[in-house]
């Protein structure tokens, strides 16, 4: 089983090529090309410096010279079209490097104030009615049918992520349930159209709202998760610590071809290896 581990896990990652080259030293093979980094002009020559990695891209890659909200759900279009826009291009990248999927998050109904690496969003006090949820609603299935058509084009499989964040700022985020995600891939069932779960979102998602079961999630749609975040935290905040049995104990419920990823994070990178080492025992 090849553990894919984020370039946002490791302490300080904010340099792509530095991750890379960390990584690399470490001899980890399969990276998930994350969030958390600065704009890089020479992104696709540092890519083909670490040809012999196997890539997966996720959300906020590659990280764009003017940083934005990237938001699918928008009611702002211009914020809308140009998180698909992104999408596009991450997709493309997804052809240079070899990455099979591209996944990204879902967005939310309200366009942040502010952003910081590591601290989430931050949204002015609104009044989130259903209205203006389904407003969003329509607008991410818009984004998504159009994104999900071009990664068809270009033979590379689409996935929303399970949102998460601090339990005050769910209200604010799209597909955080089971039964968004129902509606979500009734409105797309295209086989090349799946999942993202992240089990440390889904756990905040149990705190919140106490209908929500992980184990349930994955039974209703194990044929259509195609990646998995795996990462810890109390369900009082979106922590991203390193997995602890309770995550581990999961990972034997998916499906074989399941793309499973660490991204805990602000790890040393012996911390890394012991997770990734964790992950690896339980499929021995």
């Amino acid at each position: 089983m090849n553990i894919y581990v984020s370039t946002s896990a490791i302490k300080k990652p904010f340099n792509l090529e530095t991750v890379l080259q960390h990584y690399d030293d470490m001899n980890i093979r399969y990276v998930e090309l994350g969030s958390s980094h600065k704009y890089c002009f020479t992104i696709e020559e540092v890519l083909r410096k670490y040809q012999h990695m196997n890539f997966v891209i996720h959300n906020y890659f590659p990280p764009p010279e003017e940083p934005f909200a990237l938001n699918l759900s928008s009611i702002d279009e211009e914020v809308r079209k140009q998180s698909i826009e992104h999408a596009k291009k991450a997709i493309d990248l997804c052809v240079d490097c070899n990455s099979p999927i591209y996944s990204i998050h879902a967005g939310m109904v309200a366009n942040p104030k502010k952003i910081e690496f590591f601290e989430g969003f931050s949204f002015e006090e609104i009044d989130v009615n259903e209205d203006i949820y389904e407003m969003c609603f329509n607008f991410l299935v818009e984004s998504c049918k159009e994104i999900n058509e071009y990664a068809v084009r270009k033979g590379i499989k689409f996935a929303i992520e399970t949102s998460g964040g601090h339990p005050k700022k769910f209200k604010y985020l799209m597909m955080t349930t089971e039964n968004e995600f129902k509606r979500l891939l009734n409105e797309i069932p295209s086989e090349n159209f799946g999942i993202l779960l992240d089990i440390g979102h889904y756990t905040i998602s149990e705190a919140v709202y106490p209908e929500e079961d992980v184990k349930s999630f994955i039974n209703t749609f194990k044929s259509r998760i195609f990646q998995v975040h795996i990462h810890h935290n109390d369900g009082s905040n979106d922590q991203h610590l390193p997995p602890t049995d309770k995550e581990l104990s999961l990972l034997s419920s998916f499906a074989k071809d399941t793309i499973l990823v660490l991204e805990s994070m602000q790890n040393e990178p012996k911390s890394i290896l012991q997770s990734t080492s964790e992950i690896q025992s339980y499929f021995k």
